[in-house]
């Protein structure tokens, strides 16, 4: 995944994508997608794996590898938890960073034409608004109940805030594409 992340870096930065260095990584990637399935490099990240490889494939050429981005996203989509946020392999919980990196490689995959259900979106949405931390911003984890009195620290940190609000900004781009950031005119009242 940091081989992705770098062809991700290079192409933002304007190196062609076929640039052999770039091109050897988009390859290998396209590799982990055959037959419709998509076998992770790293069992123990694959949420984290699979969004950069459609981050690196949708900026570098979603043409050539058109079959391999649905195939990502798809597997994303399967691997959303019933609480609308992604995790580690075996945990069900939630984890802000895994939900972070899975809602950047969909919104990746929709720019180059790929369809995401916005039901995905809306869970997604979900999680983060009920998943905050006291002070209302986030942490890696959701705050659960370790024993009884035991909830396990969910402090907000500065990155996972940061996390979590790109995340909330994504679902907006899909739950409501008409909406604007800019602020409206005040309404003055007549004199």
């Amino acid at each position: 995944s940091y081989a992705a992340l770098e062809a991700t870096a290079l192409i933002k930065a304007d190196v062609d994508p076929d640039h052999p260095e770039v091109r050897k990584i988009l390859d290998r990637i396209s590799g982990q997608c055959q037959n419709g399935q998509y076998r992770a490099v790293d069992m123990s990240k694959p949420v984290y794996e699979a969004a950069v490889f459609l981050m690196a494939m949708a900026n570098g050429d979603p043409e050539t590898y058109k079959a391999e981005i649905r195939v990502l996203a798809g597997w994303l989509v399967k691997e959303q938890r019933s609480s609308g946020a992604w995790d580690y392999p075996g945990k069900q919980n939630g984890d802000t960073s895994q939900t972070q990196y899975a809602l950047l490689g969909l919104w990746e995959a929709t720019r180059v034409g790929v369809s995401v259900p916005r039901v995905v979106f809306a869970r997604a949405a979900n999680w983060h608004l009920t998943h905050q931390s006291e002070d209302k911003g986030f942490g890696y984890h959701p705050l659960i109940q370790h024993g009884p009195g035991k909830p396990r620290d969910n402090r907000s940190s500065h990155t996972m805030t940061a996390a979590g609000i790109g995340s909330l900004q994504i679902c907006r781009l899909f739950l409501f594409p008409n909406a604007t950031l800019a602020p409206q005119e005040p309404v003055l009242p007549e004199e």
